[in-house]
């Protein structure tokens, strides 16, 4: 059962039973769907890591790849379809106890104030299997624009679509508002998605990066400080 805070997202906080049973399913289902997994997607994977995705983001930097898309999805693990979760698990997974299970966890709801939601989308945060389940659906996106030729690095939710000309990106925009809403039926951050360069600058998991320039962000740093 998912708990919801005001005006925060739902947190998925399964009993330990539940809990056991996820990392039982994640361990099946991961190694099947992870070898056909982009290479340029480096979120919740196994020996990778949001350092391993800044590299390759240099990496197409010094390839002349300078010009960048940085893309936000409007509340992407709240809004994530559960048909579009099975029918992505039902390309591989053949199993009906498997699938009705995670259906199951899919629909677990949300309690707030003592009232039990029902829930037809998204993924429940907190979720051992949900962050597998939420790169299904960005693997979605990777194969697209892999099938167009870009370059790009995604980390879970968060990605860049890179160019070599500032004129290639308003089309490699459409290309993307046409994935994410044709494929998925979600929407961009009309806010939070901008055109841009290393020139004029972005921030990208918690770097910023400006000219040669590439620091830890304020933003990254306050939080740090907060736990300490």
């Amino acid at each position: 059962m998912r708990k919801s805070l005001h005006d925060k997202r739902p947190l998925g906080i399964p009993i330990v039973k539940d809990r056991i049973v996820q990392q039982a399913f994640r361990q099946i289902i991961e190694p099947i769907f992870e070898k056909g997994f982009s290479d340029n997607s480096f979120g919740f994977r196994p020996d990778r890591c949001c350092h391993d995705a800044i590299k390759r983001l240099e990496q197409y930097k010094q390839e002349g790849y300078t010009s960048v898309l940085d893309a936000d999805i409007m509340a992407f693990y709240d809004t994530i379809p559960h048909k579009l979760i099975m029918d992505s698990l039902r390309e591989k997974i053949a199993d009906g106890w498997v699938l009705n299970s995670i259906e199951n966890m899919l629909k677990a709801g949300v309690m707030e104030d003592g009232i039990v939601h029902e829930t037809n989308k998204g993924t429940p945060q907190g979720g051992v299997i949900s962050p597998l389940l939420a790169n299904l659906i960005g693997d979605i996106i990777d194969k697209e624009l892999e099938k167009a030729g870009y370059k790009f690095v995604r980390y879970a939710d968060d990605f860049v679509v890179m160019t070599k000309t500032k004129d290639e990106l308003p089309a490699a925009l459409s290309y993307v508002k046409e994935i994410i809403a044709g494929k998925l039926g979600m929407k961009l951050s009309e806010d939070k998605t901008k055109l841009t360069n290393f020139e004029r600058g972005f921030r990208f998991l918690g770097y910023d990066f400006k000219g040669k320039y590439k620091g830890i962000s304020t933003k990254s740093l306050n939080k740090l400080k907060s736990l300490s």
